[in-house]
């Protein structure tokens, strides 16, 4: 870690933010991000998506207003692969607000996402300026444990609620819609 080299980059004309990446079974990586906003700091695009064949070298141009789930709102989303192999994605369920925060499932590599589990719908009591825009579920972020069992982190309304909150679930969970475990 003491030096390092740029190998390449993925460009969008409003930016990108927080990008999460994972290596598909064919060696294609695969990233997911936050769209930055085009203009007068609206978020347009929610969620992009770009690929590598070349180990990150090129990236594919951005594909915004992707179908869903892979959508969202001005938050992080999270994107990775769980013990059995299958994605899951988490995002706010939503286009216009923090809210919905739901886990999703793919097991064809993320052609589709057939099962889902929704963790939070609440609405936040709004930002400092009253708008909803920056309250809600936001900022997940998981790991899964050697059992199974996966922890997601997330906030809930940083400048009213000010929570963080923790769910428990496994993928048989998400395949239900319901918490069975």
């Amino acid at each position: 870690g003491n030096t390092w080299t740029l190998r390449g980059g993925i460009v969008h004309p409003g930016g990108i933010l927080e990008p999460m990446v994972l290596e598909k079974k064919d060696g294609t990586l695969w990233a997911l991000v936050r769209l930055g906003s085009t203009q007068n700091n609206v978020d347009d695009g929610g969620v992009g998506q770009s690929f590598s064949t070349d180990r990150g070298k090129t990236w594919s141009p951005i594909e915004d207003h992707l179908p869903h789930p892979l959508i969202g709102v001005h938050s992080r989303l999270y994107f990775g692969r769980l013990n059995s192999g299958a994605l899951i994605f988490v995002t706010n369920d939503s286009n216009r607000l923090r809210r919905n925060l739901t886990a999703f499932l793919s097991e064809d590599e993320g052609k589709t996402w057939p099962y889902s589990l929704m963790l939070d719908a609440r609405d936040g009591l709004g930002a400092i300026d009253g708008s909803k825009y920056m309250s809600g579920p936001s900022y997940p972020d998981l790991v899964q444990a050697p059992d199974g069992r996966i922890f997601l982190g997330w906030d809930f309304g940083r400048y009213n609620e000010k929570e963080m909150r923790l769910s428990i679930f496994t993928e048989e969970d998400i395949k239900a819609g319901s918490f069975v475990s």
